[in-house]
């Protein structure tokens, strides 16, 4: 083997190895970030509780300001992590929980509903918000706990094996297509409504200066 034959062995080792370590990391990661982010988004009414004890107006701005920003952030990261559920070659080859993809799909809904209506002052936005993570944290510890996490316990055989993507890479690979499909109806909701948005302040100016214009 030459110089240049051994330098690109090795590098292709390298870029392999950090690409495996970095897609391990971040799938370890995605049990802490679901339950923080489902702890996080129903412990509103403690933080309102706590918020009634400060006497200082500046300090209860401050403790309502840190727990929106940390729950917001943890909802983002959680599901800009759970893009790792998306990539074919992963649901193929790796340890992945089976409706992980699907889990992504409801958390990307809940941050639409978050981006397009009050849910910390519209009462039926929060419970829209808080359905959809319970039921999106739901579909990704079921398959979490009892076939990735589950997978040498002898107990839970009948289950583990179809509940692990690498397992059952054909149900699998359905339900990655099923959540295209979800991300691509949750966007095109998303797309509608900016441009919507974006449209009713220059439709109210030209309405505007037709009625001082009719004056």
């Amino acid at each position: 083997m030459t110089p240049e034959q051994l330098s690109g062995s090795i590098s292709q080792a390298l870029v392999a190895a950090g690409h495996d370590w970095l897609v391990q990391t971040l799938i370890a990661a995605m049990p802490a970030l679901w339950a923080l982010a489902l702890i996080l988004q129903l412990a509103r009414p403690y933080m309102l509780r706590m918020l009634r004890k400060f006497t200082l107006r500046f300090a209860a701005d401050v403790w309502w300001m840190l727990y929106v920003l940390s729950r917001d952030l943890v909802l983002v990261v959680t599901f800009a992590i759970s893009v790792v559920c998306f990539f074919p070659d992963l649901v193929r080859n790796a340890d992945l929980p089976l409706t992980g993809s699907l889990a992504a799909v409801l958390l990307f809904a809940a941050l639409a509903v978050k981006l397009t209506r009050d849910a910390d002052d519209d009462l039926r936005a929060y419970r829209w918000v808080s359905g959809l993570v319970l039921a999106g944290a739901v579909l990704f510890f079921v398959p979490q706990a009892l076939g990735v996490e589950g997978g040498d316990q002898a107990y839970l055989a009948p289950v583990n094996g179809w509940l692990v993507t690498s397992s059952d890479t054909g149900v699998a690979l359905a339900l990655l297509y099923v959540s295209y499909a979800g991300l691509a109806l949750v966007a095109g909701y998303l797309f509608t409504h900016v441009l919507r948005s974006v449209g009713r302040p220059a439709v109210a100016r030209r309405e505007d200066r037709g009625a001082t214009a009719a004056r």
